[in-house]
């Protein structure tokens, strides 16, 4: 007995069996490999752009709402203010605070703990020598990530 020809035009390609099979075996090692993922990997990362994303944002708001707004770093979080002029003397002081957040565990501002940015009605900063490189750690990992803050106001993931 011989087996019959295949017809020139047939189909070829994978069965629906070898397919499911196959689908099968990548959700088994999907599920063995996803617990491993920490989440934590990526708190640094969230961090550093949570900063840059805030800094941004009063820095912007200062310009588009004329009024001083103030940025508060600690080692823990940071603290958003808008300022308003004392009608007294006309310096600005905190009307109220915006906004205070947290960075992620394990997170710590290692480089700038302690410093003030004051963005003025023109975006920049009131105290040009303010400016510096803020440093971001992550303990449980050791890596670290810095967010620099220039005298014009801007700033960047350096």
């Amino acid at each position: 007995m011989t087996a019959a020809p295949i017809p020139c035009g047939a189909a070829r390609g994978f069965t629906l069996i070898e397919l499911l099979v196959t689908l099968a075996l990548a959700a088994v090692l999907m599920g063995i490999a996803l617990p491993h993922a920490s989440r934590d990997q990526f708190n640094l990362w969230t961090a550093q752009t949570q900063l840059l994303g805030d800094l941004r944002t009063v820095r912007t708001n200062a310009i588009t709402k004329g009024v001083h707004y103030q940025v508060v770093l600690t080692a823990s979080g940071y603290t958003m203010n808008r300022m308003k002029q004392n009608s007294g003397n006309g310096a600005w002081v905190v009307d109220y605070s915006v906004s205070t957040r947290t960075f992620p565990r394990n997170v710590t501002l290692v480089a700038g703990a302690g410093s003030t940015f004051e963005f003025n009605t023109r975006g920049m900063l009131i105290l040009p020598g303010a400016a510096k490189t803020l440093v971001l750690s992550d303990a449980s990992t050791g890596h670290t990530r810095n967010v620099t803050v220039w005298p014009s106001g801007q700033v960047a993931p350096l």
